[in-house]
């Protein structure tokens, strides 16, 4: 069984920073008021701060790097997959398709923080894991130069979080 280790606030912000820039998602889990969304903020600022400091080139990329606080308790399913519209063809045929929620990202840079992550309705949690896994989710791309973070309080404070279930767990 693998053991859960604990980390402090820079430890936590330093993996975050190395996992935006290496394209995998960090999960974060800790007490509720601990200061987890405000870490987000403080990262950005500091990854803006240091592409400054590198090359004007560099920096051009990174002076807009965006925040998004995906705050999962205030979301459905619905308003992280976007809303369902009918498209017709070019031979007439219809199907189903979804429109882009205007929170999700075309261009830029910057970190989508899914908020609150267990404390999300069951069908919001399932277009963000395919978000997490596959980097869309329906047909919308995220482009490669965002990244995914997730912040979570434990099942154990009552009422702040639910359980995760294994595969929520293991990614």
């Amino acid at each position: 069984m693998l053991d859960r280790i604990r980390v402090d606030h820079f430890e936590s912000m330093v993996a975050n920073i190395v996992g935006y820039f290496a394209g995998v998602p960090v999960h974060t889990w800790s007490r509720p008021g601990s200061g987890k969304s405000a870490m987000h903020k403080t990262q950005q600022t500091y990854i803006q701060w240091q592409a400054q400091q590198m090359s004007d080139e560099i920096y051009d990329d990174f002076k807009t790097f965006g925040l998004i606080d995906n705050r999962l308790s205030q979301q459905e399913g619905i308003d992280v997959r976007g809303l369902f519209k009918i498209i017709t063809d070019e031979h007439g045929d219809e199907f189903t398709s979804t429109i882009r929620p205007v929170w999700l990202p075309t261009r830029g840079t910057g970190t989508i923080v899914h908020d609150e992550f267990n404390m999300g309705d069951e069908s919001a949690k399932k277009a963000v894991m395919q978000l997490l896994t596959d980097w869309m989710v329906g047909t919308h791309v995220l482009p490669k130069s965002w990244g995914q973070m997730g912040n979570g309080n434990l099942a154990k404070h009552k009422g702040l979080g639910k359980k995760m279930t294994p595969a929520e767990e293991n990614r």
